[in-house]
């Protein structure tokens, strides 16, 4: 499965660094996230709809925990799971469990 980086991400028209946080890393990550999530219409024009959830999946756990590590505090950030996990399971039929396990793998040894 591809999932989108992060100059593929701010390759697309429109994307904009979110500034929410003080923190340049978590803002980046936290910037591709809702670009991802909110233009994902668009952005199937060129991507599937699987890389497009799957790596919106993987933006928003990075940015969960990095947000984790920086303030030691989830604010609400749980909830996230559970709803991009619907969301996947209502596009695309169903979920693959071992890739989300996969994602979150490869999260953890980056944070």
């Amino acid at each position: 499965m591809k999932l989108l980086s992060e100059n593929q991400i701010k390759s697309f028209s429109g994307f904009r660094e979110i500034l929410e946080y003080n923190d340049n890393y978590i803002n980046s990550i936290y910037s591709n996230y809702i670009f991802l999530y909110e233009n994902y219409d668009n952005i199937c024009n060129t991507e599937s709809p699987e890389t497009v959830l799957y790596s919106e999946y993987y933006w928003g756990a990075l940015f969960i925990k990095a947000y984790q590590k920086k303030y030691n505090k989830l604010s609400g950030c749980e909830q996230f799971h559970f709803k991009l996990i619907d969301r996947i399971e209502h596009t695309l039929g169903n979920v693959d469990i071992d890739l989300l396990e996969n994602i979150e793998s490869s999260v953890d040894k980056i944070i």
